[in-house]
Parts: structure tokens; C-alpha cells; sequence
């Protein structure tokens, strides 16, 4: 799907005071590719709550007295400073000869002479009416506060990279709710177009981001970069409408609202509440809220909301009051329910303004972000979008280290028929994370076995799992639990995993069972229980879960043969729905978007046929007509001392059910060295579904149980059938055959040579 997105921008920097506006001239329009360009460097997958790695956060050099050295101030303790610059990126500052990590490693030491912008302590409260200033401060009518338009902030600040000390979030982190925005994820996870609108002040209008000022780095509004990123983590396109404008409180969002839901907007994110604090007015501000919500709600229920809680104004501000801003965030709290979400982030900035100071993270001085709090801004409202990926992988993934991850599951993790005997998702997620991160070094592990529950995987856990020091574990239990093992001692084993995993230092990643096709064992609404079940010990254990249920089952919901079509039986996903749960996994790992859907099967198709070849060894081959006539002279004219021993599987008026009985009966227990599918165009069948069963299970019995012991090839109707003619089913043959990862033998559009040349055709295309 192309990754366009329709959005303008057009930002304005407004001060906004209690009934009136203040505007500067500067306008800026915001460019989507710059935006995409700058992903990579924003990590805004990697919040500080969740990543042991404060990743540009910024800070102003503020001098307390003349001669007095110049002080940036960390949120927490430095294990390790990686990169200083200044906010536009132009300059790298080196440690130890530019600054010195303080003491208590929370302070770098500028000397007061260095020739870096700071700002003096005397400077910050000028006399009412001095220039650059705005009134007035808390408490003193006499003083202002100092107040820049533009970039005169954002050139006097710095970001700083670190390492933490202690990688614990010192408060309630914003956290992942797999339930909170169900309509919202099912279309991202379907691909869909999603229609976001914001409806907010000058903060969500773009004041004050560098790119509002033309300033490097250029990077927009938190809004966008929600935008960009959810494009960079689906496959969905994402039109954005932003009402926003400078001045407004949420009244004026209420007066607006007809115009924002004429976007047809599928999520609305509503962001005020920085100019309704100075009223100090909570119950007023309950009221607003609730009417834009019960608004939206009757206009359309299907639409869904995120409610954000504000940064914090400078305190010493008289119309951003300090302690109104989490009882305004208690309001929005008391909102939320199905469909409605809080990205709360007024308590991210409470924790971090513990010891900072309020202008490290204000683009004006008063009550506007600077880059780093727009992207705090759009790391808040990511969390209620996108499952916060693994950190300690992550950053080994973009480092370049090795990452072994192991795979711990049952019988979809493991290495069985439904995907060819092959490979399975263990395999393609270490291809997906390599298109992600090219130059990485990955190893995966896979941890599967038939039938095992939760118990019978604790019981091998430190043998197939533990020994093998993975930095990533990935669970995915579920199937045979909800048949075998009680709920509640369900959610006790996966905690126990969780246990053991981190006991070794291994992140873990919780991974909800795929859907199924309901039976009388495995009914889809038991299942959900056990994938509640999931979720409900990730959110409590603080480890992010890949949905795997719901992913798939946001298809389902848009396109059911789709669906069907990622199924090699009632449980088991094929080798496509192997590849959207790999995509899935790198999603939660990366938080990126990554496609297998170019990944071929696997060539050659007859390896083993080929290397008994080479080895002079006999080979025995089950072919279905006209394969088991057409066959030795394609192998004997390669190797003509070929010994071959080739049986019929006749197929000569059999439907497909009778050819799939047979199947079932006859190809493991005869052990062949290579079966050769040809199922003629003349067996019949009731429906297009149970086209689609027979023809799978034709395959899945070709097969051997476990990982592959022997070659199996399949041919399309149209090489082998002279009298075929059924051109409705042919790109559902070729489907099926990709989708279960074998090699389909096809005849080349408008080739009409007979198929024993195509054969051979295609035979020496498969030798080295």
C-alpha cells in the first residue's frame, strides 16, 4: 500500500492569554518527507519511561551568579553520557574538555567562560514592561517573566543522549492498553486508512517546534510526528486534519466541532487544557469535556478519542498554576472508557521536572514545548497506538550487537507441515529484523513443540530456552492451554516465564495465540479469555505483548477469505500468516512496519531430491498423472544412471476429498524422496471453502509431521491437465501453494510447449 499522507500544517506561534490572543508573524508549513527523514534520529518508540537510554533530552545552561559555572540539569542519574549538542544539531560537545558530569551525575559543568549560549539567573524574572519579557509572575506583580518569540530558546538550548543509572520509571509510566482503542488498532492492523483529527490549542497548532521557526532540526508538531510514525509502524495510510489553533480552550473546541467531524475523523485527539488551567476551574473544565465527548459519541460512536493531559507550564507563571494541572488531568481520568483513552502527560513532565528546570523542556518560556517536549508529547500518545518495543533489543538492534532471541511456544512456533516443513515465523522474524536493521547480527532460536501447554514449557524451559542466554524471549502459548490447563494457573505460568527470563537478563515479549477456526475443543470464546489472560499479566508484569489474536483478527473483520487464506487448518497458520505474525513481532520488537510479502519459498524445492541425485542414491517418488510418466526423463536426462523408483498416485475421477483421504492414507507412511502434486481440474468440489480445505490438506499430508524429510513439489493445473479450463480457481491454486510454502511449477503466460519441456525447464533452474 502506498504510504501517502494528505496532511497541511500550517503553524502559528500564539501566546495565549484568558480572552485574548497573542500572535507572532512567523508561519511555517511542515514537508511529510522531511518528517519521515527525521524518524529514525526522534525515537519516539523508546520513551524515557521505557528505554534505559534518555535518548536528546534537553536542557538550558543557566549561570546562578557571575564567574559561577554554567549548569545543565539531567532528569535522572547519568550511568554513561553518549552525545551533548545543541538543540539545531550543529555542535558536538565532548566530555572532559567542554563539560564535566557532575558529582551527583544528574549536572553538566560548563565553565563560565565557554563559548556556548546560557542564560543568567538574573535574566529570568525581568521588572514589568522590560523588553522581552511577558507578565506577570506568581506572586509578584512587579516581576515578568523572561518570554523570546522564535528560536531565541531553542538556540540557548541543549540535548543530551545518556545512559541511565537506574532504569526504573520513578511513578506510573503511560502504559499499553491492547483494549482501550479497539476500532482505531483494528484499522491500522488491517491496513485501513486511518483518519485522524486534532482539535486543541497552540501546542497541538505547533508552538513550539523548531520547524514552526524554520530552524534546524525543522521537526514539526507533536501531530505529525504521531502521524508519521503510525505510517512507519503499519501499513496504513494516515490522513491527518489538525484544528488546532492558538488561544483556544476547550469551549472553543466545542464551538468547532461540527467542522471537525465534517473530516469524518476515525480518532480524535483532544488537547487542551494549558489555557483552561488559569481558570481554576476543574468542574467547568469536566463539563466542557464531557460535552465534546457526548457530542462526538452521538454524532458517531464508532469514533474513538484520546484525551491528552498537558505538559506544565513554567510555575512561576500566574495563568499556568502548578497545582491545577493534575486535577485538570484527574478530569480527563474520570472520561475514559471503551473508545476513550488518556495519554496523560502531565505526570511524564511531573517526574521529569523533579530535577529539572521548567525552561530545559519550554520553547518560549512559558507554556509552549520545545522539540523535546513535542516529542514527549507524540511518545504519550504513541502508547495508546503503537505496543512500546522491546528496549534492551532495540538498542542492540540499532547498535549493531548480536541478538539471540528464542522463540518459546508450541506447535505454531514450532517447525511443522502447515508451513512446509521449512521454516516458520522464528525464521522469517529474523529476516524482518533485518530489513529493519541491516547491519545487525541476529541469531533466532526456535523454542516450538507439538501439543506443549504453559506446563510442559516450564518443564523444558532451561534446556530449549535459558541455556541459550537469548537477549529476547518470545512467548506464544495459548492453543493447547485453553483445552488442558485452568486459567488462572495459565496466567501463573506465563508470570513464572517472565520470572525466569528476566532472572537472566532476557527482555520478554508475550505474544496472544493467533485466532482460529472455532471447533468444539478450542471455541474462539474461550480463547479470548486466555488472550485477555495475556494481556491482563503483561500490563501487571510491565511487558509488552505482540497481539497476534487481534492482528489477525483485524483482518478477519475486513476480509474474511483474506483471512481463511493465512490458515493451514482450523489452528495453524500457514507460512503467510507465519509472515504476519513475524511482522507483528518486529512491530512490538522495532516499532516498525516491515513487509515479508516479497519472501519466496525456499529454493532449491529438491534439495534432498538433488543431493541423492549427486550422491548416485536411489530415489522414490510418488507423482500423481501425468507427473509419473513425465518425470524420468526430466531427472535421467540430468543424470542418466539415475535409479529411480517411481509410484502412481492415481487421481482419475476422485474429487478433491477423495484425493485428500488419500493423501492422508498414503504419502507418510510410504516415505517418498520427492511427491509430486498434480491435482487434476476435474475434481470436484461443493465450495469455494471446501476448495480451499481439500486443497490444503492435500499438501499438509504430502508432508512430513515435522520439520521436512522429504521434497514436495506441486504442479499447476495448467502444465498438467491438456483439457484444463478452470481459470476462476488458478490464482487460488497459486495462493494456496505460496501460502504453504512450496514451490509451485506453473506454465509461463502464453507458453504452449508441451509440459515435459517446461520441466525440464524448471528442473535445471533448480540445479546449482
Amino acid at each position: 500500500m502506498p504510504r501517502t499522507r494528505r496532511i497541511a500544517l500550517f503553524y502559528l506561534l500564539i501566546l495565549s492569554l484568558p480572552g485574548a490572543l497573542v500572535h507572532c508573524d512567523e508561519t511555517a508549513s511542515t514537508d511529510g518527507a522531511l518528517t519521515r527523514s527525521l524518524l529514525p534520529e526522534l525515537h519516539l518508540l523508546e520513551p524515557v519511561w521505557a528505554s534505559p537510554v534518555s535518548w536528546r533530552e534537553s536542557t538550558v545552561l543557566l549561570q546562578q551568579g557571575e564567574g559561577a559555572p554554567l549548569v545543565g540539569r539531567l532528569a535522572f542519574e547519568a550511568a554513561e553520557i553518549i552525545a551533548v549538542t545543541s538543540a539545531d544539531g550543529a555542535r558536538t560537545f565532548v566530555a572532559g574538555q567542554d563539560f564535566q558530569l557532575g558529582e551527583d551525575r544528574r549536572t553538566l559543568l560548563f565553565a563560565s567562560d565557554a563559548p556556548v549560549p546560557f542564560i543568567k539567573q538574573s535574566d529570568l524574572f525581568p521588572s514589568t514592561g522590560a523588553p522581552d519579557s511577558y507578565q506577570h509572575r506568581a506572586g509578584h506583580p512587579d516581576q515578568s517573566l523572561l518570554y523570546h518569540k522564535g528560536s531565541w530558546f531553542h538556540e540557548r538550548q541543549l540535548e543530551v543522549t545518556y545512559r541511565r543509572a537506574e532504569t526504573n520509571w520513578p511513578g506510573e509510566p503511560p502504559s499499553w492498553d491492547e483494549g482501550g482503542l479497539p476500532r482505531t488498532l483494528a484499522r491500522l492492523r488491517a491496513g485501513q486508512t486511518l483518519r485522524i483529527g486534532v482539535s486543541g490549542d497552540s501546542i497541538a497548532e505547533g508552538g513550539d517546534a523548531s520547524g514552526l521557526h524554520m530552524a534546524p532540526p525543522h521537526m514539526p508538531a507533536f501531530p505529525e510526528l504521531v502521524a508519521a510514525q503510525l505510517e512507519s509502524s503499519y501499513s496504513s495510510e494516515i490522513v491527518l486534519r489538525n484544528r488546532a489553533v492558538g488561544g483556544w480552550s476547550i469551549a472553543n473546541g466545542n464551538d468547532d466541532l461540527d467542522n471537525l467531524l465534517d473530516e469524518n475523523p476515525d480518532l480524535i485527539i483532544v488537547a487542551y487544557g494549558m489555557n483552561d488551567v488559569g481558570r481554576r476551574d476543574p468542574e467547568w473544565f469536566r463539563a466542557q469535556v464531557e460535552t465534546f465527548v457526548s457530542r462526538v459519541r452521538a454524532a458517531n460512536p464508532a469514533i474513538e478519542m484520546i484525551l491528552v493531559a498537558p505538559m506544565l507550564g513554567n510555575a512561576e507563571w500566574v495563568h499556568t498554576p502548578r497545582d491545577m494541572f493534575a486535577r485538570y488531568r484527574d478530569v480527563l481520568q474520570a472520561l475514559t472508557g471503551p473508545g476513550i483513552v488518556l495519554a496523560d502527560l502531565t505526570s511524564v513532565w511531573e517526574v521529569l521536572l523533579r530535577h529539572k528546570h521548567d525552561l530545559d523542556l519550554i520553547g518560549n518560556g512559558l507554556n509552549h514545548p520545545n522539540d523535546c517536549g513535542h516529542r514527549l508529547y507524540a511518545q504519550t500518545i504513541l502508547s495508546c497506538l503503537v505496543p512500546t518495543p522491546s528496549s534492551q533489543t532495540l538498542s542492540r538492534l540499532r547498535a549493531g550487537e548480536p541478538v539471540r532471541i528464542c522463540c518459546f511456544g508450541d506447535s505454531v512456533t514450532g517447525l511443522y507441515y502447515h508451513t512446509g516443513g521449512n521454516r516458520a515465523y522464528t525464521d522469517m522474524l529474523g529476516l524482518a529484523l533485518n530489513r529493519a536493521f541491516p547491519d545487525a547480527k541476529i541469531e533466532t532460536i526456535n523454542a516450538g513443540v507439538s501439543g506443549h501447554t504453559t506446563v510442559d514449557g516450564l518443564g523444558r524451559m532451561e534446556r530449549d530456552v535459558l541455556q541459550h542466554n537469548p537477549a529476547l524471549v518470545t512467548v506464544m502459548f495459548g492453543l493447547n492451554d485453553m483445552a488442558r490447563v485452568p486459567l488462572d494457573q495459565y496466567r501463573a505460568n506465563l508470570e513464572t516465564i517472565i520470572d525466569r527470563c528476566h532472572a537472566i537478563g532476557a527482555d520478554v515479549l508475550l505474544c496472544t495465540p493467533n485466532d482460529v477456526i472455532t471447533t468444539t475443543g478450542r471455541p474462539v470464546e474461550k480463547l479470548v479469555q486466555y488472550c485477555d489472560a495475556v494481556r491482563e499479566v503483561g500490563r501487571a508484569r510491565h511487558v509488552a505483548v505482540c497481539d497476534c489474536y487481534n492482528d489477525m483478527e483485524a483482518l478477519r473483520g475486513v476480509d474474511a477469505l483474506a483471512w481463511r487464506l493465512l490458515m493451514s487448518d482450523e489452528i495453524h497458520p500457514n507460512m503467510d500468516g507465519h509472515q504476519r505474525i513475524a511482522e507483528a513481532l518486529t512491530r512490538s520488537i522495532t516499532g516498525q512496519h516491515v513487509s515479508l510479502a516479497d519472501v519466496d519459498p525456499p529454493t532449491p524445492a529438491i534439495a534432498r531430491t538433488l543431493s541423492r541425485l549427486a550422491a548416485k542414491q536411489s530415489i522414490k517418488i510418488l507423482a500423481m498423472p501425468p507427473l509419473d510418466e513425465l518425470i524420468e526423463p526430466v531427472l535421467k536426462g540430468a543424470y542418466p544412471d539415475a535409479m529411480l523408483e517411481i509410484t502412481p498416485w492415481p487421481t482419475d475421477d476422485k474429487s478433491l476429498a477423495d484425493i485428500e483421504l488419500d493423501a492422508k492414507a498414503r504419502v507418510r507412511e510410504f516415505r517418498p524422496d520427492l511427491v509430486l502434486i498434480a491435482v487434476p481440474s476435474s475434481a470436484g468440489f461443493e465450495s469455494q471453502e471446501s476448495f480451499i480445505h481439500s486443497y490444503i490438506w492435500i499438501m499438509n499430508w504430502s508432508l512430513s509431521f515435522g520439520a521436512q524429510e522429504w521434497d514436495c513439489v506441486v504442479v499447476h493445473p495448467s502444465l498438467s491437465d491438456p483439457d484444463h479450463a478452470d481459470a476462476d480457481y488458478d490464482p487460488l491454486i497459486r495462493h494456496l501453494v505460496r501460502g504453504q510454502d512450496l514451490t509451485l511449477v506453473d506454465r509461463p503466460a502464453n507458453d504452449q510447449r508441451p509440459a515435459g519441456e517446461i520441466l525440464i525447464d524448471w528442473f535445471r533452474g533448480q540445479r546449482p
